[in-house]
């Protein structure tokens, strides 16, 4: 099995509720395009969420809502994102109940 590492957040509080794990590979649902990240970003709202701003943020999340990398895979008929190709990804849902970058 394929895996990634991954920075998650499990409960809200200081910096040290933030952990390093090993997790699964995702498999991309249809439409969506893999991206195999090479770095990501802690903005504002990561640090917000973390701190419990937002109490209703599903737990636990990866965090990490901007990343930049290389489209790994994608499940679909989308063509403009080949494998291969360069990509930056300004996320508004990413790592917003949604697995970050």
């Amino acid at each position: 099995m394929a895996t990634m590492k991954a920075i998650r957040q499990a409960t809200f509080g200081p910096p040290d509720v933030l952990t390093l794990d090993e997790l699964p590979l995702p498999q991309p649902q249809p439409e969506m395009v893999l991206i195999r990240v090479h770095a990501a970003s802690i903005n504002r709202f990561d640090i917000l969420s973390r701190q419990g701003n937002f109490p209703d943020m599903p737990l636990p999340r990866i965090v990490g809502m901007d990343c930049s990398g290389y489209v790994a895979e994608y499940n679909g008929a989308r063509t403009d994102l080949p494998v291969g190709q360069p990509v930056v990804v300004l996320g508004t849902s990413l790592g917003n109940g949604g697995p970050g970058g």
